[in-house]
């Protein structure tokens, strides 16, 4: 397969990401997608690259402990058949789309580029013309996708309006309440204003203090200015929406020092932990007059690593602990060190929304493709970080800011004469075959 025919259906795939099917519960038509769009890549020398990559082993064990860690929890709570499966499927799906995902990247790292771009363009698609659902349904709705784009063709753009693009969605993050993304707006405007090093060598300590007093200054704004920002009703809602997170967060932590080896198990029913769930939820918005055992059974918390450790047990939650593990080392690499490129800005997103999604967004069926991207990006980091100690060309093969890296690295040759700014693309090998 040519790596336009490649880039083209990764794109598809992604594009087709929002499409739902029923399978035993929730399943994305992009989770079925990916093992046929990566299969060409199993018989090239990505696999064998792969394969070396001590970071992707890592991972790997750490998601056979999960499912390890899920099973023997299953066994011993006597979990119900459809439940149980649910469980073995939400981590099986997660290993076949990181594989899957990981393949690709090294096959190219154009790959991810071009699957980010389509999981944004596609759920926009989805929400305006499927849903025809207005701007205003912007938080669990357009946000996430319109940063996806604009980390996509913001490198294509000088460096200033890519970071002005940043600003213009922080801002309507704001104007719609979803304050994470103000502050991931914010940051991704200063880590795209910011140069970053140069091909070839070290960074200046003054210019990483900068960008972190940048990006710094950055998130302190954008969590400041909520405050500002809503009166009343807004703050009420802030209000109710912590009130419900804490309250999650502390029982499952109950929950996980009554057991900590053995989970619950897969979708856990326990009206002892529902029940006290609400009366913390309730007691913190002083709505005393709710029924706290009036309610669901079914209690999870609203964090990944917390929700796979009470459910697994502590083997459950071993894939999250290697992922933190990783976004500890290649986080600030991604941040700091890294030359820009045409990934640079959806590495930082899907880094840093990963770790925030390990500790406060739930163990779900929407987070999956996200988890495997995340895997995925730090594998490919690693992978370049071996490759620049060895003194080989970077892995990454993708021209910076200002530059068409990706289509370029579509529609041209490797003996394509290409400006200078695109360097990286014209000194890269040939894709595996």
């Amino acid at each position: 397969m040519t790596p336009a025919a490649g880039a083209a259906l990764v794109f598809l795939a992604g594009l087709l990401a929002p499409v739902k099917l029923n399978v035993l519960g929730e399943i994305y038509l992009v989770e079925v997608l990916l093992p046929v769009v990566a299969a060409p890549a199993l018989f090239s020398r990505a696999t064998r690259d792969l394969m070396r990559s001590r970071a992707f082993r890592q991972l790997m064990w750490g998601a056979v402990l999960t499912l390890a860690g899920y099973v023997l929890s299953d066994i011993f709570r006597g979990t119900r058949p459809d439940q149980f499966l649910r469980g073995w499927g939400r981590v099986l799906l997660v290993v076949s789309d990181f594989l899957c995902l990981a393949l690709l990247a090294f096959r190219h790292p154009r790959n991810i580029w071009w699957f980010v771009l389509g999981v944004g363009l596609g759920r926009i698609a989805e929400l305006r013309f499927v849903e025809h659902l207005p701007l205003p349904m912007w938080k669990f709705g357009y946000a996430e996708p319109m940063l996806l784009v604009a980390a996509a063709l913001g490198a294509m753009l000088p460096r200033r309006i890519a970071a002005l693009w940043f600003v213009v969605l922080a801002y309507l993050s704001a104007k719609y309440d979803f304050r994470i993304f103000v502050v991931l707006g914010l940051v991704l405007a200063a880590f795209s204003w910011h140069r970053g090093p140069t091909p070839g060598s070290a960074p200046r300590v003054k210019r990483i203090v900068a960008l972190s007093a940048a990006i710094a200054a950055a998130a302190a704004v954008g969590y400041l200015s909520l405050s500002l920002i809503g009166g009343d009703y807004w703050a009420s809602r802030r209000a109710t929406s912590n009130a419900g997170r804490e309250a999650a967060m502390e029982v499952g932590w109950i929950a996980i020092s009554r057991s900590p080896l053995i989970g619950y198990g897969s979708w856990p029913e326990s009206p002892e932990l529902a029940t006290l769930y609400r009366k913390l939820t309730y007691d913190a918005l002083g709505a005393t007059w709710l029924n706290p055992e009036v309610g669901d059974a079914v209690f999870t918390p609203h964090s990944q690593i917390l929700q796979a450790w009470m459910e697994g047990g502590v083997l459950g939650a071993a894939l999250f602990f290697v992922l933190l593990w990783q976004l500890g080392r290649q986080l600030p690499y991604a941040l700091f060190r890294r030359p820009r490129d045409s990934l640079s800005s959806i590495l930082v997103y899907y880094l840093v929304t990963g770790l925030l999604n390990i500790f406060i967004s739930p163990f779900a069926a929407p987070h999956r493709v996200g988890i495997a991207v995340v895997a995925a990006c730090l594998v490919l980091l690693a992978a370049e970080r071996e490759r620049a100690k060895a003194g080989q060309e970077p892995a990454m093969t993708i021209s910076s800011h200002g530059h068409k890296g990706p289509y370029l690295a579509l529609r041209r040759g490797p003996s394509t004469p290409v400006r200078p700014g695109a360097r990286l693309l014209r000194r890269s090998p040939p894709p595996a075959s």
